[in-house]
């Protein structure tokens, strides 16, 4: 359906989310039935799913990015040791049809920046007209600039997830005083408390880094499986190895660290849950955490917290959770 060059999205989330079960392909018969239970109830009901339908299938000729995308994130959480895969497996379609939803339109026009924005314990996908995709991570925000001559991105808060279509003009991401430039790859862009962190899962990018505008910056060369941690104030980096699918682990639930200071971990699980964890003292925010943590219930996840690290916690009136060692408890 046009409407001045533009594509009207009218499917609304239920239909979504039907389609993306019915393309999961392992409905049940309770959930077909309650499936043509929900289609049968309105002629509203048919006409979004319709819509829907019709959405996929144009995603053809627009975005084959996204059909890639689809079945990488697939791929990777069949591979995953993930608890109940099965709901994950359709979540990950439903994500990806959510592209449609909110990134269609600007595929379409292009008529200037974009700001990309989500909430708390919350992720975004938008495709691009380049070909290139960006999955923002939770409570964070992205500014995009794509022309014909320019293909520039600002991670103003949080983190992101970058699948860059092959293209002559570079793709930059600067995050502070940090600027990552590629022409195809995949990699992760985190702004922390102190810190920016890259990580590539595929192909290559560069990085440049300077702690002022008056000073020379320093370039990396990274390739995939290559993380950098370039700390903000001094642009130092500490390059380390990873899995390379592990650039973007929390796409798949889990928070991977190696060495990393309680307050970037701190501020990375403040953007996945509503209730906020503080440090009783700031000297806390630089004891080294290393391990997995896998997303899901807050409360675990503190106590994973407390059990890797001499530390207390106690949840305040208000709701803070608060973590302290023992001696200020």
């Amino acid at each position: 359906m046009a409407n001045n060059g533009a594509y009207s999205v009218l499917a609304d989330e239920a239909a979504l989310r039907w389609l993306a079960r019915k393309m999961a392909g392992d409905m049940d018969a309770a959930e077909e039935k309650a499936f043509r239970a929900w289609l049968d109830a309105s002629d509203a009901n048919r006409a979004a799913y319709a819509e829907a339908e019709r959405l996929w299938q144009e995603m053809e000729p627009l975005g084959p990015a996204l059909r890639r995308d689809m079945e990488r994130e697939r791929a990777a959480l069949d591979d995953s040791h993930i608890p109940r895969r099965r709901f994950v497996a359709w979540a990950a379609i439903a994500a990806c049809l959510a592209i449609i939803a909110t990134g269609f339109w600007w595929r379409i026009h292009d008529t200037g920046p974009l700001v990309i924005a989500s909430a708390v314990g919350e992720g975004r996908s938008v495709a691009l007209s380049d070909g290139s995709t960006i999955h923002v991570g939770a409570d964070s925000e992205v500014v995009v600039d794509i022309t014909p001559h320019r293909r520039t991105v600002t991670l103003r808060h949080g983190e992101a997830f970058f699948s860059v279509a092959r293209n002559d003009t570079p793709f930059v991401v600067t995050a502070e005083n940090v600027a990552v430039t590629v022409r195809g790859t995949e990699f992760n862009v985190k702004l922390g408390e102190r810190l920016v962190t890259v990580a590539v899962q595929s192909g290559r990018v560069e990085t440049s880094a300077s702690p002022s505008t008056v000073e020379a910056a320093t370039t990396t060369q990274l390739a995939a499986g290559d993380q950098l941690e370039i700390t903000k104030a001094t642009a130092a980096g500490r390059k380390t190895r990873i899995e390379p699918r592990d650039a973007a682990a929390w796409r798949l639930g889990r928070l991977i660290y190696h060495e990393t200071p309680l307050e970037e971990v701190v501020a990375d699980l403040n953007r996945q849950f509503q209730s906020k964890i503080v440090l009783a003292v700031p000297s806390i925010g630089q004891m080294k955490l290393t391990g997995v943590i896998v997303l899901g219930e807050q409360a675990p996840v503190v106590k994973a917290i407390t059990g890797a690290l001499p530390l207390a916690a106690y949840r305040k009136v208000n709701g803070l959770i608060v973590l302290t060692t023992p001696a200020d408890s």
